[in-house]
């Protein structure tokens, strides 16, 4: 007679070649996902920069200050990208949860049932990402700015 365990069944697994092919996938799929994200946010302040720009600039002429302009702009950026990132963070916890019946998960884990957890260290990185993608953000729109002048916006032609 063989007993086995959950323990044992899951090292027989983690030793296959499938689960390092698909552990590379993840990764991959992983990447590529906050890549897309990154990309995405840039496009979206690259594309209305003209407009933006000439609000500032029209701004700027009403007394805001070089100072202010980043802070406007962080301002208009934070909240969209916290909403962004707590929306994804939460259909990724609730997908398996909603999915797993219908797909018949179980099978994959070894009847184990699925516990949505969150590591601090995803945290961290998740927080430490919306920092590094707002603040590009920021230089991104500010170096836009910087190349077209405040005559040269505010001129009608």
């Amino acid at each position: 007679m063989t007993v086995t365990s959950l323990a044992g069944v899951r090292d027989d697994i983690e030793h296959t070649g499938f689960h390092h092919g698909l552990t590379r996938l993840f990764v991959l799929g992983t990447v590529g996902a906050a890549v897309g994200g990154v990309l995405g946010m840039l496009l979206a302040l690259v594309v209305p920069a003209r407009s933006r720009g000439r609000e500032l600039s029209l701004l700027r002429t009403m007394g805001l200050s070089t100072r202010q302009a980043p802070r406007l702009l962080l301002t208009e950026l934070l909240p969209v990208s916290a909403a962004a990132i707590a929306t994804g963070a939460a259909a990724g916890l609730a997908l398996p949860l909603v999915l797993s019946g219908a797909l018949h998960l179980g099978e994959f884990t070894g009847g184990a049932a699925y516990r949505p957890a969150v590591a601090p260290v995803t945290v961290v990185a998740m927080a430490a990402m919306l920092a590094v993608v707002v603040a590009v953000g920021v230089l991104v729109q500010a170096a836009t700015n910087r190349r077209h002048g405040l005559g040269g916006v505010l001129r009608v032609d």
